[in-house]
């Protein structure tokens, strides 16, 4: 126990405390990343663990109350605790692991919430609240495909930045609105490929005439304009900053 610990005494160091001091010390998790003192630990904000060798993380994760910013670098995580739902202070969840096989849905309850970052095969896992927040631009998940080809078939509609759709699909006013919101795209483009073309709905952004070959190189066209639109934004705004 550290000196500081020796000062707050036993009786303020709880069970959580020193399963989690024994977690960290089991997989060389540093001092200086996760605080072996009572006072440090509960003060902590920023919490980024880089171990290749984790699957799980322990509950006590749960009882950093102070954390606004939690970043897991690792590529064997498979679950997060349910205790993460009690980080109401949490703006900032970074997970690099493809192989998290399901999301606590107490993560859509963290009010404080502003960034997911996960890979983007992951995105279809997170709890549908969370998904609905995105929606509501109640918080951004990062890694959302840039473009995305729906059909009427697909019984999901994942999320994109760009959407596009296929005039010949037969699709209505209702069916449109329905795509734009579950996928809540920017920009919703129809793709006119045959003589099948459609009425200009409001929810639509625009038509592109093109040959049925070339319906990938369009999109690819549009992911380019736009991602190097995007990167000029950012930077006249760090200019800006």
């Amino acid at each position: 126990m550290s000196e500081l610990n020796s000062k707050v005494g036993n009786n303020d160091i709880k069970p959580w405390m020193t399963e989690l001091w024994a977690w960290a010390d089991k997989f060389k998790i540093p001092e200086k990343v996760l605080p072996r003192d009572h006072a440090t630990l509960l003060a902590l904000t920023d919490l980024s663990i880089d171990c290749s060798q984790l699957t799980n993380l322990p509950e006590g994760i749960g009882y950093l109350y102070n954390l606004t910013n939690l970043t897991l670098n690792c590529d064997t995580l498979e679950r997060l605790p349910e205790s993460i739902g009690q980080l109401k202070q949490l703006e900032n969840l970074t997970v690099n692991s493809h192989k998290i096989k399901q999301f606590p849905d107490g993560i859509a309850n963290l009010e404080s919430l502003r960034l997911i970052d996960v890979p983007n095969q992951l995105i279809a896992r997170l709890p549908n609240a969370v998904i609905e927040r995105y929606r509501n631009n109640e918080l951004w998940i990062e890694n959302i495909s840039f473009t995305k080809l729906y059909t009427p078939q697909m019984s999901e509609y994942e999320l994109s930045n760009f959407g596009f759709f296929l005039t010949s699909d037969n699709w209505d006013e209702k069916a449109l609105i329905d795509l734009k919101f579950k996928a809540a795209s920017e920009f919703l483009l129809g793709l006119q490929t045959t003589e099948k073309t459609i009425k200009q709905f409001d929810v639509v952004d625009g038509i592109t005439i093109c040959q049925p070959d070339e319906v990938q190189r369009v999109m690819n066209m549009f992911a380019t304009v736009f991602k190097a639109a995007a990167s000029l934004c950012i930077e006249h705004i760090e200019e800006v900053l």
